[in-house]
């Protein structure tokens, strides 16, 4: 990238709205907004911010104003694209999102984040380095509460980073990633069965192709748990849903024994990091037990997703969609 100033877009999906609270993707376009005005005008262009929604289920007004009561003058209305994309799905957004901008960066952002301060400067700053392609950032659950304690030990997530450096990374989180645009025009997210996952697939794509992967721990971005025990129960089912997907694209065994081993070595997965981690969460040895049951509810029900898949492949896709 030369020394003129850059453009960039930052693409963000409204699907996860629809199941976090409109408070939270307030704070998140708020934070936003207030870090596009702290950025250097000499080295970054006002960038464009493309938001993509289901006509069926969402108002455009209501994204609209969103936008104008959490970031006023942050961007201005000729750089707000608000899209309709119907029957899309996540990565779907994703990428549709991406085919409409011209920007030499673009930055991923879920509607259910909340950044911290400093984490456009840390993405866009590590995207300009060379031999960086692609770069994301640290994706946490706060601890706030036994039940979002619980999850940051035990999700996916990793525990929020105190680290400053960017460093080599072998994947990346969809919800809090820059891409040269260069690079993403040429090898975007799959699409395919699976609910999530497919930015673990386009890493494997992007390695394969010797691309440069790196991971800025100062772009921390703080995620939410599952909202409630709707979200709770469909979250899991749709994570056993892509795991029976995941065992047949790799032609590993899908069966009932199979499912039963993941579920065993998932809540022994659970129950070690809740032990290693817990004092960095300030969960107390009382409330590690109780955070353990939530493992076992979560991944009990992962496992019911597994079941229910291999019976009836196409149900849980129908039924619960995330």
């Amino acid at each position: 990238m030369g020394n003129a100033s850059l453009s960039f877009s930052v693409i963000i999906e409204w699907e996860n709205a629809k199941l976090s609270e409109l408070a939270r993707t307030r704070r998140m376009l708020s934070a936003l907004g207030e870090q596009i005005l702290g950025l250097d005008p000499e080295k970054w262009q006002r960038p464009e911010i493309v938001i993509l929604y289901d006509p069926a289920a969402i108002d455009p007004k209501v994204i609209r104003d969103a936008v104008a009561q959490a970031m006023g003058a942050a961007p201005p209305a000729s750089a707000l694209k608000v899209l309709p994309a119907e029957n899309m799905r996540y990565y779907e957004l994703k990428n549709h999102g991406a085919r409409q901008t011209g920007a030499d960066v673009l930055v991923f952002l879920d509607s259910d984040v909340v950044p911290e301060p400093g984490w456009l400067a840390a993405l866009l700053d590590g995207i300009t380095q060379p031999g960086v392609d692609v770069i994301g950032g640290n994706t946490y659950i706060a601890p706030e509460s036994l039940y979002s304690r619980a999850f940051a030990l035990f999700w996916f997530f990793p525990l929020r980073s105190a680290g400053s450096e960017a460093i080599p990374s072998e994947h990346f989180f969809a919800n809090n990633v820059a891409f040269k645009k260069e690079v993403f025009d040429r090898h975007h997210f799959p699409c395919h069965r699976k609910f999530r996952g497919q930015c673990t697939d386009l890493a494997g794509t992007l390695r394969a192709n010797h691309y440069g992967i790196f991971l800025h721990p100062a772009a921390r971005v703080d995620h939410p748990p599952p909202n409630g025990i709707y979200h709770f129960i469909i979250r899991a089912l749709c994570a056993g849903h892509d795991l029976v997907v995941t065992a047949a694209e790799h032609q590993r065994e899908t069966g009932l024994k199979a499912a039963w081993r993941r579920f065993i070595r998932q809540v022994r997965a659970a129950r070690e990091r809740i032990r290693l981690h817990r004092q960095e969460v300030e969960l107390g040895s009382a409330a590690g037990f109780a955070a353990q049951g939530i493992a076992i509810a979560y991944y009990g029900l992962v496992f019911v997703g597994e079941c229910i898949t291999r019976a009836r492949p196409d149900f849980i896709s129908r039924r619960f969609p995330i």
